[in-house]
């Protein structure tokens, strides 16, 4: 995640779902170069494996998420707290910014080109069939 002012930085998360904001380790330096915005650090949603978001990670996201949500047994609950808890973060601390930049990738892409480039709002998080996109920089309106 990338922020016109330099972020409070907090490395332990009250209680999951919540939010840590670290300082960009050095294994993840190579996305650095995908921002625009001076502030790069590393934003952790939920204890464990994974970023815990709502995700599709391939060459065509949208026809993908409208397959998934189109399932009888689609459940967006399971990571909807993640979701709710992300929007809340950006809007309580980033109004100042107007926007901040936010890139997800999976662990051996961090120096891959983004694929697309997309701008959303906060609130657009929170919606039950909103996946973020693999590889994809958000410009993320508070």
């Amino acid at each position: 995640m990338a922020t016109q002012t330099p972020p409070v930085l907090f490395e332990r998360m009250a209680n999951p779902p919540g939010t840590a904001l670290k300082f960009l380790q050095d294994q993840y330096a190579a996305v650095r170069d995908k921002f625009s915005l001076p502030h790069v650090a590393e934003l952790k949603l939920a204890e464990g494996c994974g970023c815990w978001l709502r995700y599709v990670d391939i060459q065509d996201p949208e026809y993908h998420v409208d397959l998934k949500v189109r399932m009888p047994k689609y459940d967006a609950s399971e990571k909807q707290s993640n979701h709710d808890s992300l929007a809340d973060f950006l809007e309580a601390n980033f109004r100042q910014d107007d926007f901040v930049e936010f890139f997800g990738y999976f662990n051996g892409y961090a120096a891959q080109p983004a694929r697309a480039q997309r701008e959303i709002i906060a609130a657009d998080i929170r919606h039950p069939h909103f996946h973020f996109h693999g590889g994809t920089l958000y410009r993320i309106w508070c």
